[in-house]
């Protein structure tokens, strides 16, 4: 694993067990009633390990597009880049998109069940992007795009997932038949 994949999921990790520490995000008594009793989830394990998975790869993919994103940025105010013209657009959709990517990871590790279709199709797009790596012969970074993509793809539309986001819809169809 590389450096900058150990770093997210140190602080993917980092911030699903602050949050469990935290008993002030539900109340006085730490989410308990006074006999005990368990009124919420702790904040760990309401997420399925599916989900902050999903949500550690999907941060990866906005981390990345952000750090892209500023490498042109930089390139262009060291007068380095070639097309300054094509450089600075570039530069403003990387960035936005590592923006509304990483925003997608923050929906889906809250639980929000609007975020699974923005990373699903967040991972179509780096399977295509993947696919034209492969054909300008750059294996190295296709093979990990792909990986990435499938991985996350497999972890945001596993049952887990679905039964947490969308905890009245399992078995809906076979009611109906």
């Amino acid at each position: 694993m590389t450096s900058l994949a150990r770093v997210v999921v140190v602080v993917a990790w980092g911030l699903a067990m602050n949050r469990a520490r935290t008993p002030s995000v539900y109340g006085p008594c730490g989410g308990r009633s006074v006999a005990g009793r368990a009124d919420k989830l702790d904040g760990v394990s309401q997420r399925p390990l599916t989900i902050v998975l999903a949500t550690g790869l999907q941060s990866l993919i906005a981390l990345a597009l952000l750090l892209a994103g500023g490498y042109v940025l930089i390139e262009v105010l060291l007068g380095r880049a070639t097309d300054v013209g094509y450089a600075l657009p570039l530069t403003v959709f990387a960035l936005g998109a590592g923006a509304a990517v990483g925003y997608t990871a923050w929906g889906l590790f809250m639980l929000h069940s609007w975020a699974r279709t923005p990373v699903v199709l967040t991972q179509i797009f780096v399977c295509v992007i993947a696919y034209y790596m492969w054909t300008s012969q750059q294996y190295a970074i296709s093979v990990a795009l792909a990986v990435v993509a499938a991985a996350a793809l497999v972890l945001a539309l596993a049952p887990s997932t679905t039964a947490r986001l969308f905890p009245g819809e399992s078995g809906r169809h076979d009611r109906q038949s």
